[in-house]
């Protein structure tokens, strides 16, 4: 039986889904807050993290803007004290 390995990208990705999962019974204002500065660190980590030795689809270059892109519409959506 093969093993399945998971990576730190995929662990951090797991551990902010549950957070915000956790906070969004408090508030979802705060789950989204929690959510955008987690892709903003999945991002970081994907463009400082060492590469992969798995074949992927994607450039490393995509998968950063997507992120921050992503990131920067749920942060300016959460913490903009008007909407």
């Amino acid at each position: 039986m093969e093993r399945i390995k998971v990576n730190g990208v995929q662990l951090a990705a797991l551990g902010g889904v549950l957070a915000a999962t956790l906070v969004a019974l408090v508030s979802v204002r705060g789950a989204m807050q929690v959510l955008s500065l987690v892709l903003l660190a999945l991002a970081v980590l994907r463009l400082a993290g060492r590469p992969e030795r798995v074949l992927v689809a994607r450039s490393r270059l995509f998968d950063v803007a997507l992120l921050l892109v992503l990131s920067g519409a749920l942060g300016y959506l959460s913490f903009s004290p008007g909407l």
